[in-house]
């Protein structure tokens, strides 16, 4: 009778050294371990931290490993998973930032390109002003070689106007489309981070809760006299606290998996978007070009011809002067000059 005394002194002793970390004790001698633990768990709640309301994204708890579901192997499971498109949230704010500086420099584009293309209108026309004062109608100061050349540069000059003009126009409609659908992707991806905090914040308050209501249950099994019975009940409590640790891990698990490929999934539709917009851009800014060149090969002729006859070193005489003036202003001269003895034998 005396060693059983000696031993439920012991037992009652260890028992309440104990009563600030009741997790810490171990099933007794026979007792079976529940089949739903992980091996990574610890009863021991010292080593569990409390929550971490500020960093919703990541939960601060040593959840067990959850198990999947049945019917399901770990290698489909881990296939699954390898073949999932997920991103954290630094790679989808990076994103975001890059998006919103390409909005910038493309809305920089639009204003650049609809400025040349009015400045090009207004600069044909004011060309097109001064020609008009050495034309035809001219009152007085002729000059036919300014007015050409002025009406050459101003003829090319409208027909690039008419190609950046087009090229403008484009970059402006591609601009507000992608604008728009980068406007929405922006605010949906706001409302989701909203959402998915929310969720974390939840899923911690409920570990909270139910490591509050174990650490309440342990400390009043404590106070007990039946250790025994104080015992079976902590360590069923101890069970039924850690498969709701795992139920919860599983659901925070599932929450940041869904909320990673939703993330994905919403910034791929919306980078290939902008992909395609930026491939009509330069298609646009390439077929300017081409449609340029075609447009300025016909005028070019002109242009070059006339700009070679305002050089400096092109007198007014000569510049004024055809080939006909000059074969009859050689024989005028040859009919004022004196007869010579050679003209005579001729």
């Amino acid at each position: 009778l005396a060693r059983p005394l000696k031993m439920l002194k012991r037992l009652s002793a260890q028992f309440k050294d104990s009563s600030s970390d009741p997790a810490l004790l171990v099933p007794p001698p026979g007792a079976r371990s529940p089949a739903s633990l992980s091996p990574r768990s610890s009863p021991s709640l010292g080593n569990i931290p409390l929550p971490s309301p500020s960093s919703p994204y990541g939960s601060s708890y040593p959840f067990p490993t959850a198990r999947p579901s049945p019917g399901r192997s770990e290698r489909t499971v881990r296939r699954e998973e390898e073949g999932r498109k997920s991103i954290e949230r630094p790679a989808l704010r990076k994103t975001l930032s890059s998006l919103s500086n390409l909005l910038v420099a493309l809305d920089d584009l639009r204003e650049t390109s609809l400025a040349r293309s009015k400045a090009e209108k207004r600069l044909a026309k004011a060309v097109r002003e001064v020609a008009s004062g050495f034309g035809e109608k001219a009152q007085g100061g002729r000059c036919d070689e300014a007015y050409e050349a002025l009406s050459a540069a101003a003829e090319t000059l409208e027909s690039m106007q008419d190609v950046d003009e087009g090229q403008a126009k484009l970059v402006k409609k591609e601009y507000e489309g992608v604008n728009e659908s980068i406007g929405r992707f922006f605010k949906r991806t706001s409302k989701d981070e909203k959402a998915f905090d929310d969720m974390m914040a939840s899923l911690n308050a409920r570990v909270a809760k139910t490591t509050a209501a174990y650490q309440s249950v342990t400390r009043s099994a404590s106070s007990g006299r039946n250790m025994h019975a104080a015992l079976n009940n902590l360590t069923s409590q101890h069970s039924s606290y850690m498969q709701q640790l795992s139920n919860l891990s599983f659901q925070i698990q599932q929450a940041k998996l869904g909320y990673g490929e939703a993330i994905a999934e919403r910034r791929e539709t919306a980078v290939k978007e902008v992909a395609r917009v930026m491939c009509r851009l330069a298609e646009g800014e390439w077929r300017s070009d081409i449609e340029g060149v075609k447009k300025g090969g016909q005028k070019i002729g002109r242009l070059a011809n006339a700009a070679i006859w305002v050089q400096p070193e092109m007198g007014p005489a000569v510049a004024a002067t055809s080939s006909d003036d000059i074969r009859e202003q050689n024989l005028q001269q040859s009919l004022s000059r004196p007869s010579t003895a050679l003209d005579v034998k001729r």
